[in-house]
C-alpha cells in the first residue's frame, strides 16, 4: 500500500511538472520623447476601442491559408487587448506629434480634451512566421464640432464632416500588411506593433492637417 501511495504521489509531481506554463505577451509601446512640437495645450484621448469578437479572447489567435483560426491556450495577452492597443496607439501619436498630452480611455483621469480617437479594427489576421494583415476603422472627433453639409475628401478613404469654421470630425480606413520576421510568437507580437504604429500615422496626419 506504501508503494502504491508513493507511485501515485511520484505520478503526480511528473505530471504538474509536464504541464505547460502560459507565456504572456504585450504589444511594443515606443519611448517618447519629451519634444513637443504641437502646442503643449493640445490633448488627445485614444479609446474606446472595438475589436472582433474572435480576438477578444486573453489567448492569442493566429490564422492560416485555409482560413482557419488557432487559439492558443497558453499564449496569452499579459492585459486586454483592447487597453492594449490604445496604450499602443496612444503612445505612437504622441511620438508622431510630439506632444506628451495623449491618453488611453481605460486609464485616463481627465475629462476635458481637445480631440478623441475612436478605433474600430475590423480585421487583425496574423499567420505566424507569414505576415499580419491588420484594418482599421478610425475616427477622430474634435471636443467642438459644428454641424454642417458634409465635404468628403479621401486621404485615405478619410472623410471630414462639419461647418468650415470650426473643427471637424475625420474618419478613414487604414490597411496596413506587415511581414514577421521570425517563426515564433514574439516575432508574430512584434510584427502586429508595427502593424498599429503605421495605421497611427495615418491618425496622425489627419489631425496634424485638422
Amino acid at each position: 500500500m506504501k508503494n502504491i501511495v508513493i507511485l501515485i504521489a511520484t505520478a503526480f509531481v511528473l505530471t504538474a511538472c509536464s504541464s505547460p506554463k502560459n507565456t504572456y505577451y504585450t504589444l511594443n509601446a515606443p519611448d517618447v520623447s519629451a519634444t513637443t512640437a504641437m502646442a503643449q495645450k493640445t490633448s488627445i484621448l485614444v479609446g474606446p476601442v472595438t475589436i472582433p469578437t474572435i480576438l477578444d479572447t486573453p489567448q492569442l489567435v493566429s490564422s492560416d491559408s485555409s482560413n482557419q483560426v488557432t487559439v492558443y491556450e497558453y499564449r496569452r495577452w499579459a492585459g486586454s487587448l483592447k487597453s492594449d492597443i490604445e496604450r499602443v496607439v496612444a503612445a505612437d501619436l504622441s511620438r508622431d506629434l510630439a506632444t506628451q498630452n495623449v491618453w488611453s480611455y481605460t486609464q485616463s483621469p481627465f475629462v476635458h480634451y481637445d480631440y478623441q480617437v475612436f478605433i474600430d479594427v475590423q480585421k487583425m489576421d496574423s499567420k505566424l512566421g507569414d505576415s499580419v494583415l491588420l484594418e482599421v476603422l478610425w475616427t477622430i472627433k474634435p471636443t467642438h464640432t459644428k454641424s454642417g453639409p458634409t465635404a468628403g475628401k479621401d486621404t485615405h478613404t478619410a472623410k471630414r464632416k462639419g461647418g468650415a469654421s470650426d473643427k471637424q470630425q475625420i474618419t478613414g480606413r487604414s490597411v496596413v500588411r506587415e511581414p514577421v520576421s521570425g517563426s515564433g510568437f514574439e516575432a508574430l507580437v512584434a510584427a502586429q506593433s508595427r502593424a498599429f504604429d503605421k495605421a497611427t500615422l495615418d491618425i496622425a496626419k489627419a489631425i496634424r492637417t485638422d
